[in-house]
């Protein structure tokens, strides 16, 4: 493979929907295979998709359905053959319980929070993932479900078949949802309603345990591109090794701070992503509250400008590389445009005062 046209971590993002948490009704591959159970909660809007409701715990309404092409002389076989599956469907199809989705995942709970109750700007607020709330977990503590607080509904789900998983006290006493090592991450098909052009902050709160090799908090970008990609970007493409860093559509910066196992806050802007602006001049990076000095890396077919992000489709968190061994999350919001330096302040005291 050509180094240079590596691009980021994630350069193919799984399609899996919900990795852990999917439908568990595959219909066992008999006649009626070619219509699954719809029960489970779609990621793109966190609701529950079945034909009747999870909380009443019913049976979905292709159950015990025998396959149109059946009917009719000459098919007993088929028929009971049908018969056959339909009892199997009628027990995979059973929810199981009030509150949960076909596959033991909790059902969303609707909360939402005000920012400006918390101290946060409120204007713009494009996501809110809290691990103290709205995560959703299967027995074990597997995460199945990240739901959004904010109100604008961007649930995330595994990326993966390794989901990560919940640490109830990761992140200075306080729940994180821990990426225990490479293809561990939260995905979601979108950019979670973000405009190609438009300016955008990431502010996270959490550690890594691995202070050399390459992770994200939080990317965006095209799947399968080289480097159509956005975000925080820990020892990132040709680093100088150690370094807190993030990356821009095809450019790389390392920052003046050292990589560290501590827990700790980072706020990063790009104030407008029309193609052609000047790097980095239009970014702003601070980690706990200072201002970073970020200096291009040799990784990345960039030319120091912004490229093109009109073709972003989808969003990761906790996205490492091969041998990576773990990182923990506690919080992290997404605003629609770069914050101003009073609105970048407040998110900072907000994260220092939770985190203490």
């Amino acid at each position: 493979m050509d180094v240079r046209k590596l691009g980021l971590i994630l350069v193919a993002f799984s399609a899996v929907a919900y990795g852990a948490c999917v439908d568990d009704s595959t219909n066992n591959g008999g006649p009626d295979a070619s219509a699954p159970l719809d029960a489970s909660v779609d990621v793109t809007t966190g609701r529950d998709t079945g034909t009747t409701a999870d909380a009443a715990g019913d049976v979905e309404a292709d159950v015990a359905t025998a396959d149109a092409s059946d009917a009719g002389a000459g098919n007993d076989a088929a028929d009971a053959a049908d018969a056959a599956d339909a009892a199997t469907d009628a027990k995979d199809a059973a929810d199981t319980g009030p509150g949960f989705d076909d596959a033991g995942c909790p059902l969303p709970t609707g909360l939402v929070v005000d920012p400006a109750d918390a101290g946060l700007p409120a204007t713009g607020l494009a996501l809110w993932l809290r691990a103290d709330m709205g995560l959703a977990t299967l027995d074990g503590g597997a995460v199945c479900r990240w739901d959004d607080i904010s109100g604008k509904t961007h649930p995330f789900a595994p990326g993966s078949a390794t989901p990560p998983a919940l640490d109830a006290t990761g992140i200075k006493g306080k729940p994180g949802v821990s990426f225990i090592g490479p293809n561990h991450h939260l995905y979601r098909p979108d950019v979670i309603g973000l405009a190609a052009t438009s300016g955008r902050t990431i502010a996270a709160f959490g550690r890594t345990v691995d202070t050399t090799r390459r992770f994200q908090y939080f990317i965006q970008g095209a799947t399968g591109s080289a480097g159509t990609y956005f975000g925080l970007d820990a020892n990132t493409f040709s680093t100088a090794g150690s370094r807190e860093g993030v990356y821009v559509t095809n450019n790389a910066y390392d920052s003046n701070v050292a990589t560290s196992a501590n827990p700790r806050s980072h706020v990063f802007s790009i104030s407008s992503f029309t193609p052609g602006g000047a790097l980095p001049g239009v970014l702003a990076y601070a980690v706990d509250g200072v201002d970073t000095t970020l200096t291009r890396t040799a990784g990345g077919l960039g030319n120091g400008t912004v490229e093109d992000f009109s073709t972003a489709n989808v969003t990761a968190i906790g996205a490492g590389v091969a041998g990576f061994t773990g990182a923990e999350l506690g919080e992290l919001l997404v605003y629609d445009h770069a914050l101003t330096p009073a609105e970048r302040l407040a998110v900072s005291q907000y994260f220092a005062a939770r985190y203490p």
